[in-house]
């Protein structure tokens, strides 16, 4: 199903997604075309007719060199021999909303988050606002519900627990100051059993620096070294995992979610910079620079424009439609909000991605659509998508489910697919970044429910992997998320099951260890846990045992950028 791009005059390019098997091969490749036709408007019959079409670019980001060249020659082939014909107000309805799409696109947020650098050890605790609690069953505890840490007060002493990697602290206000304890209440004990991560294998214990508002931390090991990026007269932080450079003028530049932002002291304040607007001297870091994850996010690269090309590319399945349902989850009876500058409401307080359009009820999950009559289902699979969908802003927690499309279906079988969007991959300007750049509101509930954050866990581009992956906070050689966030545990009191703060995708650790692997934390039994990709969660859903597999992407050197 072709998406336009645009229409002018005698001209049309419009770009759709591909599944191809070449002979020999057992699995299907997926990518993108772009294609640019000259067409002939028929005003009076109201119909467009495709004269000759053109192959602009093919991209195949799972595929080998020689299945990109076949594949291409096949469409150059026959794509300028198969005539078209559309009506008119398909094409115009069509264009409505490729602009709509990219004025939304624009509304990507970049708005800097608070920024603290420390020259000591120390670790960010994030929560949605002031703390919200809700009462663990069977226990006088309460468990604070806005945070994926672990975190429960004692309403008998007012005292604060935070579990860590090496045992618990302890605190008179979840601000801090935190300290560590030797022995805990049995109630404290009793909800979580004895961290597995060890003892801290350095130093003093770290400082907890608790955030009720987007923030990034930046830890130095101690006073600040700087290293010469070669080639260029930029100097990047060595002792720091955050991505630090001074240029000449000793102005700062750090990435966040893809994001740039200067600043001419530490202490800020910090502005955004848009990626096209950068000193020169990024353009020239070199490929072999030991933080090669930087460069796709400095607009001019080839790197940069690969990863932009790779928002087009697909993940697909083809979906039994009698072997998959959804029973949603609310937290009491469904409540709706309005989405602004739409005619759509979603679910507040259901973890599930539930949309009301038009007194119908859609919930996306594990990217596929599913619809319904009545708001708590059951759900069956969907046969297309409103268009309304396609008008929700960046604003919107639901934004990411406006990149599940369905291409096609039949009475059996649903054809299937979500772009990087679903799983928080975004363009601003001409680069790509993580997040929208809103935070999710406050809860001042006992019904919190976890929203994609952009913000506050060190989110990192790999290139490797070909998508976003988060640094985990850790200390003396231990994992603090493991110890803490990434333990079995509810987050919402529903039968048991979380839903993470991480998008559909859940959590995967960035690098070697994470991403590269497509391996995860394991959250919770029932949770979004990081699969790649995640229509391999549902293997009974999958009509062709082949789709929904994402294939290893290549480690060449990237082809020379198209003109």
């Amino acid at each position: 199903q072709p998406q336009l791009e645009t229409f002018k005059e005698n001209s049309l390019t419009s770009r759709s997604a591909v599944s191809v098997t070449p002979a020999g091969f057992e699995e299907p490749v997926f990518g993108t075309v772009w294609v640019a036709a000259r067409v002939a408007t028929d005003r009076a019959a109201g119909v467009v007719t495709c004269e000759k079409a053109f192959v602009k670019q093919v991209r195949l980001p799972g595929a080998s060199d020689e299945q990109v060249k076949k594949l291409t020659e096949i469409l150059k082939t026959e794509v300028p021999r198969k005539g078209l014909s559309i009506s008119l107000d398909r094409v115009l309805a069509m264009l409505d909303l490729a602009k709509t799409e990219e004025a939304v696109k624009s509304e990507i947020a970049a708005s800097p988050p608070r920024i603290i650098p420390v020259t000591h050890p120390a670790v960010l605790v994030c929560l949605d606002g002031e703390p919200a609690f809700s009462r663990i069953e069977n226990s006088k505890l309460l468990r604070v519900v806005n945070t994926p840490y672990t975190i429960v007060m004692d309403p008998g002493t007012a005292k604060f627990y935070l579990r860590a990697p090496w045992g618990w602290l302890r605190a008179s206000d979840y601000r801090g100051p935190w300290e560590k304890v030797e022995s805990i209440p049995d109630s404290v004990a009793a909800i979580a059993p004895s961290p597995a991560g060890g003892e801290a294998k350095s130093g003093a214990d770290p400082e907890i620096i608790v955030a009720t508002e987007p923030t990034e931390l930046v830890v130095i090991e101690g006073e600040p070294e700087l290293g010469f990026v070669e080639g260029t007269d930029l100097y990047y932080l060595l002792n720091s995992k955050s991505d630090v450079f001074v240029d000449s003028s000793n102005h700062l530049y750090i990435l966040l979610s893809g994001r740039w932002f200067t600043a001419s002291d530490k202490r800020g304040p910090w502005s955004h910079v848009p990626s096209d607007q950068l000193p020169e001297s990024f353009k020239a870091i070199p490929k072999t620079f030991e933080r090669p994850h930087v460069l796709a996010c400095i607009s001019g690269r080839e790197e940069a424009h690969f990863a932009r090309l790779d928002t087009f590319v697909p993940e697909t399945a083809a979906i039994k439609r009698k072997a998959a349902s959804v029973t949603p989850l609310y937290v009491g009876e469904p409540e709706f909000t309005p989405i602004e500058g739409t005619a759509l409401s979603y679910a507040a307080n259901s973890p599930h991605d539930i949309l009301k359009i038009d007194e119908r009820y859609y919930c996306c999950y594990d990217g596929v659509w599913f619809e319904s009559d009545a708001p708590k289902g059951p759900m069956a699979v969907s046969g297309s998508v409103p268009p309304a969908v396609y008008s929700l802003p960046p604003n919107c927690p639901l934004y990411h489910v406006k990149f599940v499309h369905v291409y096609d279906a039949t009475d059996e079988i649903a054809y299937v697919g979500y772009t990087p969007g679903y799983i928080g991959c975004y363009t601003l300007g001409n680069t790509i970044v993580h997040g929208t750049g809103y935070e999710p509101q406050p809860v001042g509930s006992s019904s919190a429910i976890p929203r994609p954050h952009t913000y506050g866990f060190s989110c990192a581009y790999d290139p490797s992997a070909g998508k976003w992956g988060f640094r985990a906070p850790s200390y003396g050689g231990v994992e603090w998320f493991a110890s803490s966030a990434g333990e079995k545990r509810e987050v919402l009191p529903l039968s048991g099951l979380s839903f993470t703060w991480w998008g559909p995708a859940g959590y995967s650790l960035f690098g070697a260890a994470g991403s590269q692997s497509g391996q995860a934390p394991q959250l919770t039994e029932g949770s979004s846990v990081s699969s790649d990709p995640i229509y391999q969660r549902h293997p009974d859903w999958l009509a062709r045992e082949s789709w929904g597999r994402k294939l290893a992407r290549r480690q060449e050197s990237l082809p020379p950028t198209p003109t």
